[in-house]
């Protein structure tokens, strides 16, 4: 993702959301390796744009293997965790449900990406339900 960030970068935004990681959950080990990744890049991005907010976007859970659904949550516990030692914000979809999944249990449905869109927004612009 550090390559695919850089164009990005040079825009050098106000704020960043990082939405990544639910495509690399198989196989890449422990949850906190994981989340570690996550906040490696969030660093990362934060030491060249030091006047960026950078916001980490929870993992999206997933219905197709329950062992990877189980690891999204331990990842996004973890990544809380993590956000709150380097200071960055953590946006939350827990009302994001299987319903919101298109048929492969992996991927948002139109409803999906639209529940997504409206998490987004309500941190950027600070709404409250």
């Amino acid at each position: 993702m550090t390559d695919h960030i850089k164009p990005i970068q040079r825009k050098c935004p106000d704020k960043l959301i990082l939405h990544v990681g639910t495509n690399n959950l198989r196989g890449r080990g422990a949850p906190s390796k994981h989340a570690q990744e996550i906040i490696s890049l969030a660093e990362s991005v934060k030491n060249t744009l030091p006047e960026t907010e950078v916001i980490i976007s929870g993992l999206i859970n997933r219905v197709d293997d329950d062992a990877l659904g189980n690891k999204v949550n331990q990842v996004n516990k973890v990544l809380k965790q993590m956000c709150n030692q380097h200071h960055c914000k953590f946006i939350e979809h827990s009302n994001i449900t299987p319903s919101h999944l298109n048929r492969s249990g992996i991927h948002l449905s139109k409803m999906g990406t639209a529940k997504l869109s409206r998490n987004f927004n309500k941190y950027i612009y600070n709404k409250k339900d």
